[in-house]
C-alpha cells in the first residue's frame, strides 16, 4: 500500500519530463523554403537534406538544420541554409562565422541590406567557380529569431537580376520566419 502513494508523484514527474523534452526540441518548418513564385525561370529546388559539410564547416553547430539546393538543368546553382539555435547569442556567433566565410570566399560583404532580418549582409562575386562564363554569384545571410539564414545563387543572369532575386526571396523567407513557429520557439 505504501508504494501506491508514490504513483501520482511518479506519473507527474514522468509527464513533466516528457513535456520538458518536447519543449527543448527545436524544429524548422519546411514551408519556409521555396514556394510557388519564389524561383526564377528554369531554376528548380532540390531535395531537402542535411547541409553539405562544405557549407556548414566553421559555423557553430545548430539545434536544427535545414538545407535545400537550387538547380538549373541538373546543375547546382545555390540553395538555402537555415540554422536554428537555442539562443540569440548562439545565432550571433554563427552569423559572425558566416560573415567570415563570406570574407574568405567572396572577398567581403555589405551589411544591413534592405529591411531583411535583425541583421543582414550580402556578398557578391564575379565568376564564383573560376571560369570565364560570365557567371555571377551572390550570398545573403541574415538573423531572425535565433536563426541564421543563408541563401546562395550563382547564374549567368545579369548582376542586378541576381541581386534583386536574392533580396526579394530573402524578404519572403524573413516574413515566413516571423509569422511561423520558429519565432515562437
Amino acid at each position: 500500500m505504501k508504494n501506491k502513494k508514490h504513483y501520482p508523484v511518479f506519473i507527474l514527474l514522468l509527464v513533466l519530463l516528457i513535456l520538458a523534452s518536447c519543449n527543448n526540441k527545436l524544429s524548422i518548418d519546411k514551408s519556409i523554403l521555396f514556394q510557388d513564385g519564389d524561383l526564377p525561370d528554369k531554376i528548380t529546388s532540390g531535395t531537402v537534406t542535411d547541409a553539405p559539410e562544405w557549407i556548414v564547416s566553421e559555423i557553430p553547430e545548430a539545434k536544427a538544420v535545414l538545407y535545400e539546393p537550387l538547380e538549373k538543368n541538373g546543375d547546382f546553382v545555390g540553395g538555402i541554409l537555415i540554422l536554428l539555435y537555442g539562443s540569440n547569442s548562439e545565432a550571433e556567433k554563427a552569423y559572425s562565422a558566416v560573415l567570415l566565410k563570406f570574407k574568405s570566399i567572396n572577398g567581403g560583404y555589405s551589411e544591413n541590406i534592405s529591411v531583411i532580418g535583425e541583421k543582414s549582409a550580402i556578398a557578391e562575386v564575379w565568376d564564383p567557380q573560376g571560369h570565364d562564363f560570365g557567371l555571377y554569384g551572390a550570398d545573403i545571410a541574415f538573423i531572425r529569431c535565433n536563426s541564421v539564414i543563408r541563401i546562395r545563387y550563382d547564374d549567368t543572369y545579369p548582376q542586378d537580376t541576381i541581386i534583386n532575386y536574392l533580396i526579394a526571396y530573402a524578404k519572403n523567407v524573413d516574413t515566413r520566419v516571423i509569422s511561423g513557429e520558429m519565432c515562437k520557439q
